[in-house]
């Protein structure tokens, strides 16, 4: 893959992405081939968005075309309105990893693929517990290459920090859930000791949705990497190459 961020497991990952969010079934369905045509070869989504299965189609259809699986990058992730807190309170570990399980196999089966390149864990600030039993259940699918690269979705300097205190494998990209000029610089300077990829969602700030409104389709926002050193206004035009 031409201009593409390395992760640090050797995963040549794609610049820019887009992320599929809730919305009208016709504009997602058409959001897919328009974004693929202006040249976007990653795309995230998860069971919270409701838009998995019409990735899915859009990406066997694309494969049918002569599209190889490993021009594309797709991610998914264990998030809110699955995992459940309330359904928690015994912090049982059976329980917990079961329910990650499922709403995996779930995200797998509606994408009808073997693998994600990216396994999110998107949690709305659960326990220490529970944040780690359910990254346990992604190191899983990492080690059996379900999952080639784990990460997770994050504006928490402590969410990170215990991660790479306990984990086995330590996450490879942490997607921010604010605006980078918002995050908190230990986070940043975490990301980077950690050789970990920082992105944001372009949604969470406007400059950049004007530097890339043309990837962007009407039920999407774009995902933009950039490295954990100085400011977010430096790291735009640090060497990145964006589509």
């Amino acid at each position: 893959m031409a201009n593409t961020i390395l992760l640090r497991n050797g995963r040549a990952m794609p610049p820019v992405g887009m992320t599929t969010t809730a919305g009208r079934e016709a504009e997602i369905w058409c959001s897919l081939p328009a974004s693929f045509e202006q040249g976007a070869r990653r795309y995230c989504s998860s069971s919270s968005h409701g838009s998995l299965r019409a990735l899915g189609t859009f990406l066997g259809e694309s494969f049918q075309r002569g599209v190889l699986r490993s021009d594309m990058w797709v991610s998914a992730s264990v998030g809110p309105g699955v995992v459940q807190y309330s359904e928690f309170s015994d912090c049982s570990s059976t329980n917990l990893k079961h329910k990650a399980r499922m709403q995996i196999e779930n995200s797998l089966d509606q994408l009808m693929l073997g693998y994600v390149d990216l396994l999110l864990m998107d949690l709305e600030d659960p326990s220490d517990e529970v944040r780690q039993q359910v990254w346990e259940v992604l190191e899983e699918y990492y080690f059996v290459g379900r999952a080639k690269a784990v990460g997770l979705r994050s504006s928490s300097w402590r969410h990170l920090a215990g991660l790479l205190k306990d984990a086995n494998v330590a996450p490879m990209v942490v997607q921010l859930d604010c605006g980078p000029s918002r995050a908190h610089p230990e986070l940043m300077k975490l990301c980077q000791q950690n050789g970990i990829i920082l992105e944001v969602p372009s949604s969470a700030e406007s400059a950049s949705r004007s530097i890339l409104s043309g990837v962007s389709a009407p039920t999407s926002d774009v995902l933009i990497p950039f490295l954990a050193q100085f400011s977010y206004g430096s790291e735009l035009n640090s060497g990145h190459s964006f589509l």
